[in-house]
C-alpha cells in the first residue's frame, strides 16, 4: 500500500520519501524495505517414511485429551479410545 502510494506521488510530481510515508501512516519502515524470504521445508526422505509410520503403528501416540474435566480420550481419526 505504501509503495503504491509512493509511486503514485512520484508520478504526480511529489517526491516524498518512503520513511516519511511510513511515519505518517504509522507503519514500521522495515516492513516496506525488507521482505522475508522463506525457504521451503527441507524434508529428508529417509526420515519421512519412518516418522509418518509411527502414529499408524502405535495408536496411543496419536491420542489427545478432549477436556480436562472428562477422562475421554479421542484418537486423531475421531474415534473414542477405550481402555487406554
Amino acid at each position: 500500500m505504501i509503495r503504491r502510494l509512493h509511486e503514485g506521488l512520484l508520478a504526480d510530481g511529489f517526491a516524498v520519501p518512503l520513511s516519511k510515508l511510513c511515519t505518517w501512516f504509522d507503519v514500521p519502515r522495515r516492513t516496506i524495505y525488507y521482505k522475508s524470504v522463506r525457504s521451503p521445508p527441507k524434508i529428508d526422505p529417509t526420515f519421512e517414511g519412518p516418522i509418518k509410520a509411527i502414529p499408524l503403528a502405535h495408536a496411543w501416540m496419536r491420542c489427545r485429551a478432549v477436556d480436562r474435566r472428562e477422562p475421554v480420550i479421542r484418537l486423531s481419526d475421531g474415534r473414542l479410545a477405550a481402555g487406554l
